[in-house]
């Protein structure tokens, strides 16, 4: 018999898929500067410049510390943001597929599920930083925040598979406890 597709259960794979194209959407939004276009920022700049409803020296003001923004979003801000974006992407894989990989075994289960559930709370912990500074690129940059929210959406779905992944292991406990019953 065969169960509908919104009824089944997620393959045990789920979360190391989904994690990979969180990586890989990231890595494309990544390689356009977050979504962040230095002429389009200018041409903001410039508009802002023109206006006539606004006093004059309170529009050079703007329009100079814009500039001086758009300086150093151009010459170090993305740079510096697509490498921390990329190093906690490559930390929360890293730390995923290494958990993933420990499957205790009955002499040493104890440590080895405990190892390999510290490695599952550190790719969580990764997908909160990598949530925050997310934010932190959006408050900061000049970017469209739409383009964010779907991206926001599909790091919070790997933090619940991975916390599924989790709480699957602990039948790896409630093994252990068996063993040590077994055993006196």
């Amino acid at each position: 018999m065969s169960v509908p597709k919104g009824k089944r259960n997620e393959s045990r794979f789920e979360a190391r898929h989904h994690l990979e194209k969180i990586r890989d959407n990231l890595t494309e939004l990544i390689m356009r500067d977050f979504g962040y276009s230095s002429e389009k920022f200018q041409k903001q700049i410039d508009k802002f410049g023109s206006r006539k409803d606004v006093d004059e020296s309170a529009r050079e003001k703007v329009t100079e510390k814009w500039s001086m923004q758009r300086v150093n979003f151009d010459t170090w801000f993305v740079e510096k943001e697509r490498d921390t974006v990329l190093s906690l992407l490559r930390n929360i894989c890293t730390e995923f597929i290494t958990g993933n990989n420990i499957y205790p075994s009955d002499n040493a289960i104890v440590a080895e599920y405990t190892e390999r559930r510290l490695h599952m709370d550190r790719a969580i912990g990764g997908c909160y930083a990598l949530l925050g500074e997310l934010q932190y690129v959006i408050r900061t940059l000049p970017v469209d925040i739409n383009k964010y929210k779907n991206m926001a959406k599909s790091i919070e779905h790997e933090i619940d598979l991975i916390k599924g992944v989790r709480q699957a292991d602990n039948r790896f406990a409630k093994d252990d406890k068996k063993h040590e019953h077994s055993q006196k």
